[in-house]
């Protein structure tokens, strides 16, 4: 490890030192400085000495795997149920869907696109005014609001 890490720091001299002096030009000195990501090869060495870090971060990676498989899985669900809000919005048979909200915005501008629903989703699922939207979902179109409280 000694000698690694003297090449990086004869690297980092050499760079920062003899370059900048010998090229006026910035180009190349910017692309020398992608081996300064090389020193981070050093933290290598903490994983032989600390084992248990080692397990900590291999931990970690694998939460990180299953929090993006079920982020996976609630977009797909999002997608499906922004699929048919946005149906429902465009459909002619629901004619007191765009009715105005008291909050100034209507169920079309709400689920008007695919976008929209996507966005109100997203609001309903972190519980952003989510109540004041189902009941004036139940007042307009009960159909809705319990899809809305099924989502």
């Amino acid at each position: 490890w000694n000698v690694f890490d003297l090449v990086l720091v004869s690297l980092m001299v050499l760079e920062t030192w003899f370059l900048y002096f010998l090229l006026d030009d910035t180009g190349a000195i910017s692309s020398l400085s992608v081996l300064r990501l090389l020193r981070l090869l050093r933290l290598s060495k903490v994983f032989r000495l600390v084992p248990e870090l080692a397990i900590m971060v291999k931990a970690l990676f694998q939460a990180m795997m299953s929090v993006g498989s079920t982020l996976v899985l609630i977009v797909g669900l999002m997608y499906v149920f922004s699929i048919i809000f946005t149906g429902w919005a465009k459909e002619g048979g629901v004619e007191r869907l765009t009715a105005e909200r008291p909050g100034g915005m209507t169920f079309d501008e709400l689920f008007g696109n695919l976008g929209r629903s996507f966005l109100t989703l997203l609001q309903v699922l972190v519980f952003d005014d989510t109540f004041s939207i189902i009941r004036d979902a139940l007042e307009e179109a009960p159909q809705i609001a319990l899809l809305l409280i099924l989502f």
